[in-house]
């Protein structure tokens, strides 16, 4: 969050504050969304994966956990046009 540089706040403005905190984490409230193929259930599952820090991104991050034996899930996009890239990862993967 952005640092505010008010020094002093009313009453009245903290109540309201702490009313839209609350209102945001009530919206926050995750609904599970209707997956009906496969592209959208490994999205989900990517999204989920990235809000707890089980997702890794980056050529040299993926090359480590590959390498180390701890990926258990790799995709690479068909939009990589890196022959290189492709050629590393799937090397790696076998």
């Amino acid at each position: 969050q952005d640092s505010i540089g008010i020094v002093q706040i009313s009453a009245c403005a903290a109540a309201m504050a702490e009313e839209d905190e609350t209102e945001v984490a009530a919206a926050t409230v995750e609904v599970e969304e209707e997956v009906n193929d496969l592209p959208g259930a490994v999205r989900g599952v990517c999204k989920k994966a990235l809000q707890v820090d089980g997702l890794i991104r980056g050529l040299h991050e993926v090359a480590k956990y590959i390498d180390g034996g701890k990926a258990q899930v790799v995709f690479l996009a068909e939009s990589c046009n890196e022959p290189a890239y492709k050629k590393l990862v799937q090397g790696l993967c076998l």
